[in-house]
């Protein structure tokens, strides 16, 4: 869609929400403007306008300024939206009270929507992505056979966590809702995820809880359907939620190991991620590599995606060829070979993914190209692989031995490890050894 939305207001608000209802409504974003000669400026560039929104100020002399440049170019504009003090219609100009917002929203999807066809039959919805909702504004029902269906969570009652449980217990892994609903379920989704990343908590641990959550829902979202501009928002705010974290520093490292180690409803993937950040982190400062916070930021989202295509979780518990060989069905052991070469692939869908990242989650056992998991770990691999290497396996070998000490974890890792291409990040490693517990 090539068409444009240019906005005039001074109210932050009502931008913000031009800016969301048009994105989500239409794919577009919206050109605001606070000044009006620079909108004029711009308009008087264009031959012809597909929609203008303003925002009538209180200033008078400003709000006939806006109304005589309406007058100019109504004829070049397809549609113009004011808000303000009155209702009506005026041609192509359509008025709106400061009451009728939602009004005005509904009309300007309505111009760039066409009139959607009537959807009948049944959108699926994952029973996990219902911790993230209190209540839906539609009606939710269990399948029972092809042709029937039971409401079992009406619009806008609680979602009942126990019936959840219970629900899941009974080996119920999704409910459904009529399938006009199921745009709106993937945009309150999506929004809620966001929110429940972004928002403050209380405490380190209910905090985790809710990112684990997040982070869950999010790698059943990728691993079905893959990375969407949606997802990635909620993947955007994560990252930035592990930069801040991992950036506090290693004065905060035994309260966060502490936290991690001891919420025993986190995922073990989650807590291996955000544990390989720290680590990685430390070592990406100690050895002063260029452009350093760039590089952090590149590590952590390789990190969040190089076990993102195990769709069996247990299988991150597997870390040597040996590992595969006798317990796993074969398409376990090709899922587990070939993970990395897979992850590689889906990053390399991923809309603005940093350089090198695929590159990274590719050789994050020690293969340059992907596929199993070799012995020795040759030099030649890029930094940040090494490095992801090496804090992964650490974080690893700390968390599946929460008894013994971090720190006599950490020794007796870097002893069993010595691997030639790695060890001058081992050398530094040793030195952590008195900010372990």
């Amino acid at each position: 869609m090539n068409a444009q939305v240019f906005v005039y207001t001074q109210s932050f608000e009502f931008g913000a929400l031009l800016e969301v209802e048009c994105k989500e409504s239409t794919g577009l974003r919206p050109v605001i403007h606070g000044s009006v000669d620079e909108l004029k400026s711009i308009l008087d560039i264009l031959h012809t306008v597909d929609v203008l929104v303003i925002d009538l100020p209180e200033d008078l002399s400003v709000s006939l300024h806006l109304k005589e440049l309406l007058l100019n170019y109504m004829n070049r504009t397809k549609k113009i939206f004011v808000l303000g003090n009155e209702s009506g219609i005026n041609g192509n100009i359509r008025l709106f009270s400061r009451s009728e917002v939602a009004d005005l929203l509904n009309d300007l999807k309505a111009f760039f929507v066409s009139e959607e066809i009537p959807q009948t039959g049944w959108t699926e919805i994952p029973l996990c992505t219902l911790v993230h909702f209190n209540a839906l504004p539609f009606d939710l029902f269990i399948k029972l056979s092809d042709n029937r269906y039971v409401k079992r969570f009406p619009a806008f009652e609680d979602v009942g966590r126990d019936l959840v449980e219970a629900l899941k217990a009974k080996g119920v892994e999704e409910l459904y809702c009529e399938k006009r609903h199921g745009r709106d379920f993937s945009m309150l989704l999506i929004n809620n995820m966001i929110n429940q990343v972004d928002r403050e908590y209380p405490s380190l641990s209910e905090e985790l809880t809710a990112h684990n959550q997040v982070f869950e829902t999010t790698q059943k979202i990728i691993q079905e359907l893959g990375v969407s501009s949606r997802v990635v928002e909620v993947c955007e705010a994560g990252f930035e939620k592990m930069y801040e974290k991992v950036m506090k520093g290693p004065s905060e490292f035994n309260k966060y190991l502490q936290a991690l180690t001891s919420e025993k409803n986190l995922a073990f993937g989650f807590k291996l991620i955000n544990l390989t950040n720290y680590i990685g982190v430390q070592l990406i400062l100690d050895m002063k590599m260029p452009e350093e916070e760039e590089q952090i930021k590149k590590f952590i989202f390789a990190s969040y995606f190089c076990d993102m295509t195990l769709k069996n979780h247990n299988l991150i518990f597997y870390r040597k060829a040996e590992d595969g060989s006798g317990d796993l069905t074969l398409d376990d052991q090709n899922a587990l070979n070939f993970h990395a070469l897979r992850a590689s692939e889906l990053v390399s869908t991923y809309k603005g993914a940093p350089p090198d990242a695929a590159v990274i989650v590719r050789q994050h056992h020690g293969s340059p190209t992907g596929i199993g998991f070799p012995v020795d770990k040759t030099h030649l691999l890029l930094p940040l692989s090494k490095i992801l290497i090496i804090s992964q396996d650490l974080a690893f070998a700390i968390l599946t031995n929460e008894k013994t000490p971090a720190r006599h974890v950490l020794l007796n890792f870097v002893e069993k490890n010595r691997y030639p291409g790695l060890m001058a990040l081992l050398t530094v490693m040793e030195g952590y050894s008195k900010e372990f517990a």
